[in-house]
């Protein structure tokens, strides 16, 4: 079994990359502010989480391989901790897995603004 803390580490990071690809899609052509970004956090979210009743996912069972990985972590004490698990639906790995990433967006926003104007 793999170390639940380095597979939750690498999800967030790659969620981070997804915030950060989704900024400079919406960029297009413009030089992007600080203020720019989070003027676009509505919309980058959206695609990002699978907020649309978790559109985003491949399939119910990579959710439920995903969250399986994560759920003895750090990062899902934390989630755990969070209002987001407040309504999670503990039985659905794929909603489950979008209130997860919606968490993880709002953790990692403004590092992936840090990083896209860093670049």
């Amino acid at each position: 079994m793999r170390d639940e803390n380095t597979f939750a580490n690498e999800y967030r990071s790659d969620l981070r990359d997804e915030i950060v690809e989704t900024l400079k899609d919406y960029a297009d052509g413009i030089t992007p502010t600080k203020q720019w970004c989070w003027g676009q956090y509505d919309d980058v979210e959206l695609p990002v989480t699978g907020n649309d009743n978790g559109s985003w996912t491949c399939n119910a069972s990579k959710s439920s391989e995903n969250m399986q990985n994560v759920m003895f972590s750090d990062d899902w004490s934390g989630f755990i901790a969070s209002d987001y698990a407040h309504d999670a639906p503990l039985e659905n790995p794929e909603e489950l897995e979008v209130f997860y990433r919606t968490w993880l967006f709002s953790e990692e926003f403004d590092n992936a603004v840090s990083e896209l104007l860093a670049e």
